[in-house]
């Protein structure tokens, strides 16, 4: 989504805005899914959510690691579709000067 912004930046005519879903994003929750099985694995600060999840916190930890695996696969195979269609010259982003 791209639109103008009304006051501009101080020396600036006008200001512009660019949000955009990116699937570099998926390097971010890969390192994330990362540290979360190594401390998952040696059942590191379990018992906090024993509290208030009772018996359950074993499967949710479960149920959130796999959909964390599922999300990380769909942004890499979005990027591997995505870039193959995608000239090389026209990958990244450049500023209009």
């Amino acid at each position: 989504k791209i639109g103008l912004c009304g006051p501009p930046p101080a020396g600036q005519d006008k200001a512009l805005l660019c949000l955009s879903n990116n699937c570099c994003v998926a390097d971010t929750f890969s390192a994330f899914q990362e540290r979360f099985m190594r401390l998952y694995k040696r059942k590191a600060m379990l018992h906090h959510y024993d509290k208030f999840l009772g018996s359950d916190s074993q499967q949710e930890f479960e149920e959130a690691a796999e959909n964390l695996k599922a999300l990380v696969k769909e942004y890499q195979e979005y990027d591997m579709s995505s870039s193959q269609s995608i000239p090389a010259e026209r990958m990244r982003i450049k500023p209009a000067i």
